[in-house]
């Protein structure tokens, strides 16, 4: 459930960035890299994977700013 709960947001995120629905994107963002983190911390997710995917979108998102 936990996975499921990420890759939607993340779905959701990259429709805004395309639609370039910036303050929505950013609010999306923010959720979404404290739910990485989150999942780092619990052993979910590995640290790299997470650290690569805040960074790519993250380009993403300041790219439509």
């Amino acid at each position: 459930m936990y996975k499921s709960r990420v890759k939607s947001l993340r779905k959701q995120l990259e429709t805004d960035i395309q639609g370039k629905k910036t303050d929505s994107a950013r609010d999306r963002f923010r959720e979404l890299e404290s739910l990485l983190d989150s999942g780092v911390n619990k052993g979910i997710l590995h640290r790299n994977a997470v650290a690569r995917t805040k960074s790519r979108l993250h380009h993403r998102l300041n790219g439509i700013q």
